[in-house]
Order: C-alpha cells, then structure tokens, then sequence
C-alpha cells in the first residue's frame, strides 16, 4: 500500500503531539468521563471521552467545536491493525456500532468516471484514500437491520508514521529506548483517516466531522495480547487512539444530545476492535474470509 511520507501532511505534527499528551497523561479517565483540561485523553484500555475538539488532516482544531476520543491497546502491530480497520467487507463480524460498510458505487468522480472504490492491490482489498463508503451506525448497539442510520463517509489519509516524527512528538518515548536520527523514516504506525460527505437533509456548512485513527507501535503486554511466544506477540502489539471531529452550526445540539451515546459508541468500537485484532493475530486466514 503505497502512501506518502509522513513529514508531507501539515495536520501530523499537532495529531501526533496531541496523542503524546494523551500518553504523558497520568489520571485514567473512566468509562463516560468527560475530560475538562485540555486537548487529551489518557491512553488506557477502552478509555473514551468527550474532549476538545482536535485537529483533523481536513479541519483545524481551531475551527472546530468539540471530539469523541477513544483509546484502547491492539494485541497485533500496527500493520495488521491497519488491515482491520480497512477490510470493510468484515465489519459485520466485529463491529457493534457499525455493523455494516457498504460500498458506494453510485458516486462518480471527475468527468463523470466512477472513483476506484479500493485498493485492489491488497488480499483482502481494502479502502484507500478516495474510497467513498457508507456505514451503517447503530448508537444502540443493538444488532440488525433496523434502528440503523446510514453515515455516507469518504476516506482521507491512509498514511505511515515515520520514527522520527513519532519521537519528534514524544510519541516514541513509551516505545523504545533507542533516539532515532532527524531522518529516520522507518514507520512505527499508520494515520487513517475518513470525513463525512454531505447529505441532502445535512448539507456540509450545517454539520461536517472527520475520524481519525493513529496505530502506533507498542511493547506487548501480558495482560491484553496473545500468549507470550507466539509469533504475533514477538512482533509487536499497538497503541490505538481515535477520535471524531466535529464542525459546524449543529455539531453544538450533536454534543449536547449525543455526547454521552457517541463515548459509549466509540468504547464499544475499541472493545470489537481488541476482539477482532485479537482474533485475526490469531488466524490470519481469517481475514476477509469469514465474510464471504
């Protein structure tokens, strides 16, 4: 998957010093806590809150009204975590809040021509940058066809995170002992990233919101990852931290009347996510599969 360098995307500095805040925190907020202090949130296991809003690669932090953040620790590296969360064909299997992403092909690009909907590279193939989804989020969590409300999204960076701008952030810190070089682009981890595309009732000046995930490199762990000798132990667990963006004159009345639903969304998302990583570190073969 080919991808530009990480020193190329302006937003990275402050996404990635934002997370090293989040990890130098020292007070883990619980389950639906709301945090009051700054643009952070501590990286524990699950941990989500609403936050201030942080910067996106398409919105300043200054523009925006306000984020849902949640964090949690992936039991597999950054590369097959990255997998995961780009194999839309699989969602069913794992994800409570959106159980379902569909591919939209009835956008068309510039020109009239359809856009490539994913990366046909890749087995399974996976979105990429242009990929035009939708997903269909249930703030239930109940599952089945009906309660859902389909969320058009469309996907922004998919990006890697080099050594050095993850030290440069003091991101690194927690990861390695070892200082890298001002020019060490060896990648650590993956920025991912999906905005939402305006709707006929919700056109883009009312409401807009931008995702994003940063997987970076972890130590593991003993108590979440897989038994210690395995070949996916040895080779790295994660430090996953996502957050939702939110914009525009109602993203106010979206945090006043969803806020509290949106944290218990995105913790649900985080324990799926755990599961189904856990499950594909597990059973690579699996990936995909399970959904044909």
């Amino acid at each position: 998957m080919s991808s530009p360098s990480a020193s190329s995307a302006p937003y990275l500095a402050e996404t990635l010093t934002a997370v090293g805040a989040a990890l130098a925190t020292l007070s883990p907020l619980q389950h639906g806590a709301t945090a009051t202090a700054t643009n952070t949130v501590t990286v524990t296991p699950s941990a989500a809150a609403v936050v201030p809003a942080l910067a996106t690669p398409t919105v300043s932090a200054a523009s925006a009204t306000f984020a849902v953040v949640a964090t949690a620790h992936l039991p597999a590296p950054p590369a097959a975590c990255l997998t995961v969360l780009l194999d839309h064909a699989a969602y069913p299997l794992w994800n409570r809040l959106c159980p379902a992403c569909i591919l939209d092909d009835n956008e068309s690009g510039s020109g009239g021509a359809k856009p490539a909907l994913v990366d046909s590279t890749t087995s399974p193939p996976l979105l990429a940058v242009g990929s035009k989804f939708i997903f269909d989020v249930h703030l239930d969590l109940r599952p089945g066809p009906s309660g859902g409300r389909p969320q058009p999204l469309e996907v922004t960076t998919v990006q890697p995170v080099s050594r050095a701008a993850a030290a440069a952030a003091g991101v690194l810190a927690a990861n390695s002992a070892a200082t890298p070089s001002e020019d060490d682009d060896t990648a650590v981890g993956w920025v991912v990233a999906w905005k939402t595309r305006p709707a006929p009732l919700v056109p883009a000046w009312l409401l807009r919101s931008e995702r994003v995930h940063v997987l970076l490199s972890a130590p593991p762990r003993a108590e979440v990852g897989l038994p210690a000798g395995t070949a996916a132990a040895a080779a790295g667990e994660t430090t996953y931290a996502t957050w939702d963006t939110f914009h525009g004159p109602l993203s106010h009345v979206v945090r006043l009347a969803l806020g509290a639903r949106l944290v218990v969304g995105f913790r649900a998302w985080c324990d799926d996510l755990v599961a189904r990583v856990a499950v594909v570190a597990s059973s690579p073969q699996t990936r995909g599969t399970e959904a044909d």
